[in-house]
């Protein structure tokens, strides 16, 4: 039976040999901790397995001294977390999965049981996600079993006047009512020149859905607004009137995306100024390794550029399934030729993920 978690400083194991094994107490500890101070390698396996509202730190920053005083604080480390000096006091470590021991214990079940264990198990599925932003996506589904084929279809860079227009957005963010951002990458952008929340006082805060929410309650700037519905005209039904004339928001968006937003709020009568934060490019060196796709049973797109750029790259999937974040990047992906046989219900990855078990599960 799991015991309840209780105040202070746990260590937990990712590994070893393979940093993205964890123990199930383990999983526990990360969904009800209040900070996670990780090993930059696993950072990212951090945020992808701890509550939006958690505070997620890497090792070394300056925040992790004065977030050790909250209620339940992990320590993620690589390897068995036994050996790791801590300066505060430890009321319980978790060593991670020994090397070779999760798949020797999954021999040990029936049939029945593996695929409850591993829904996904002989999967194997492509994510076409930028680099920098797919290892939680892909580790969720190698959690569950599948063959991962990471296949990077875009990067996202800063915007082509070097940013010049962002700092200048952030410098006069005190003059608008509210601040909208559409993607966790706008948000990370927002923040590299917003070092200081205080600057943001009195101006509410818009975030497109949950993923991009956290990373900003993160940095100690809770939206005030996310939508029901993780799209733009989920925020527009949700978005107030303004409260009066000259009334005025700021969007933080990619250089090219679909002009609903902006057009809806001017729509309503807000002055709306677009601040092109990032950019999406095709990663071109892709080209070179195609054989990798072969034999794949899923292909996964997350946003519309992942689908153009793979169609670019690889051609239509003949005998994969496409399966689809949510419905913009569907029709993205039947404009382009594509048959979408999976669609998240809930427009995250998590909720793809949910979909594409749900899928393995009906087959």
């Amino acid at each position: 039976m799991s015991r309840a978690p209780r105040g202070g400083v746990y260590v937990l194991g990712a590994g070893p040999g393979s940093p993205d094994l964890l123990t199930l107490r383990a999983l526990e500890l990360l969904g009800a901790a209040d900070v996670v101070i990780a090993d930059p390698t696993v950072i990212k396996l951090a945020r992808a397995t701890t509550r939006p509202d958690c505070l997620v730190l890497s090792l070394g920053d300056p925040r992790a001294d004065a977030a050790a005083d909250s209620a339940v604080v992990v320590r993620l480390v690589v390897g068995d977390g036994l050996s790791v000096p801590q300066s505060q006091p430890v009321l319980d470590i978790v060593p991670g999965v020994a090397a070779g021991a999760e798949s020797a214990a999954l021999e040990q079940l029936s049939p029945a049981q593996r695929r409850r264990a591993r829904p996904l198990h002989g999967v194997r599925i492509v994510v076409t996600r930028a680099a920098a932003q797919a290892e939680p996506f892909s580790v969720a589904l190698r959690r569950l079993g599948a063959e991962v084929i990471d296949f990077p279809t875009i990067s996202i860079e800063g915007p082509q006047d070097g940013g010049a227009a962002l700092r200048d957005g952030i410098q006069r963010l005190a003059s608008y009512d509210w601040l909208v951002v559409t993607s966790v990458n706008g948000a990370r952008a927002v923040l590299s020149e917003l070092p200081d929340a205080r600057r943001a006082a009195g101006v509410q805060i818009a975030a497109i859905g949950p993923a991009t929410a956290a990373f900003l309650t993160a940095a100690r700037l809770p939206p005030d607004l996310v939508p029901k519905r993780f799209v733009a005209e989920g925020l527009l039904e949700e978005f107030p009137d303004p409260p009066r004339p000259g009334a005025r928001a700021l969007l933080a968006r990619a250089e090219v995306a679909r002009d609903t937003l902006p057009l809806g709020l001017i729509a309503r009568g807000w002055i709306v100024d677009v601040l092109c934060v990032y950019r999406t490019v095709g990663a071109a060196e892709l080209g070179r390794d195609q054989s990798r796709l072969a034999g794949a049973d899923i292909v996964t797109f997350t946003a519309p550029s992942t689908v153009s750029q793979f169609v670019a790259i690889a051609g239509v999937p003949q005998r994969s399934t496409v399966a689809c974040i949510g419905p913009i990047t569907s029709a993205a992906a039947r404009a382009a030729g594509l048959t979408v046989g999976i669609e998240a219900s809930s427009y995250t990855t998590d909720g793809l993920v949910d979909s594409i078990v749900d899928w393995s599960a009906s087959r």
